[in-house]
C-alpha cells in the first residue's frame, strides 16, 4: 500500500510541473549549435594567433581534437608532402610504396645459408 501511495505523491508532482513543450527542445538545438560554433572559431581564433618560436608548426585545421586526422588517414603521404610545400623545414620523409616494390614469397623465405653465404 505504500508503494501506491508513494507512487500517487509522485504523479501529483508530475501533475504540478510545468509542460517544457517543443520549445525548450528547439532552444536546447539553438544553444548547442551555438556552443559548437563558437567552440571552432575559437579553434580558428587560436591558429592564427603568434606562436612562439619554440613551438613547431601548426597545420591549419577546422576542427578542434580532430584537427587533421581524416586529411592524414586517408593519404598520409600527400598530406605530409602537402605540409613539406607550406613549411619547409618539416624533416618528415615520405615514399609511396609501390606494389613491385614488396619482396615476393620468394626473396621473403630465403634461406639462411644463402644469405650467410653471400655474406
Amino acid at each position: 500500500m505504500a508503494s501506491l501511495d508513494s507512487l500517487h505523491l509522485l504523479n501529483m508532482f508530475y501533475d504540478r510541473l510545468p509542460d517544457p513543450g517543443p520549445v525548450s527542445v528547439s532552444l536546447a538545438a539553438v544553444y548547442t549549435v551555438s556552443a559548437l560554433t563558437l567552440v571552432v572559431l575559437a579553434n580558428i581564433v587560436r591558429q592564427f594567433l603568434p606562436r612562439k618560436k619554440s613551438e613547431p608548426p601548426l597545420v591549419f585545421h577546422w576542427l578542434p581534437f580532430i584537427g587533421n586526422a581524416i586529411a592524414y588517414g586517408q593519404d598520409p603521404c600527400n598530406f605530409m608532402m602537402r605540409c613539406r610545400k607550406k613549411v619547409p623545414g618539416i624533416p618528415a620523409r615520405c615514399s609511396p610504396l609501390n606494389i613491385s616494390d614488396l619482396p615476393t614469397s620468394s626473396t621473403a623465405t630465403s634461406s639462411p645459408s644463402s644469405s650467410s653465404a653471400a655474406k
